[in-house]
């Protein structure tokens, strides 16, 4: 699962919820850092970790939330599970809320970013 920033409409999605073996941000349509903080702040979804312009903490709240309805089975149990790892290698934030998560700068049509 991943979400999907698109700043050409000001929206977070969680795309591909039912794929909990791995977890990312994906911006797409420009590279404005202060925009991507503003929206994660602004739905939820979680924060920019300190210094860092490639890794972002992601709300373990507002995934569940995100997911609910969209997904089946044992959904909840692999997330857990997927917390599990992340506390293991360091990629769970100090209060246990957040998971940390790389972010992809999508190029845009022209090739920018």
């Amino acid at each position: 699962m991943y979400l999907l920033i698109d700043l050409t409409i000001d929206e977070v999605e969680l795309a591909e919820p039912n794929d909990v073996k791995r977890l990312h941000v994906a911006v797409a349509h420009g590279s404005d850092r202060a925009e991507v903080a503003r929206l994660l702040a602004s739905t939820g979804a979680g924060r920019f970790v300190e210094g860092d312009d490639d890794h972002v903490w992601v709300s373990r709240g507002w995934l569940r939330q995100r997911a609910e309805g969209r997904v089946s089975g044992r959904w909840s149990e692999d997330l857990d599970h997927m917390v599990t790892k992340a506390r293991e290698h360091g990629w769970l934030d100090d209060d246990g809320t957040h998971l940390r998560a790389h972010v992809e700068w999508l190029a845009t049509e022209d090739g920018a970013i």
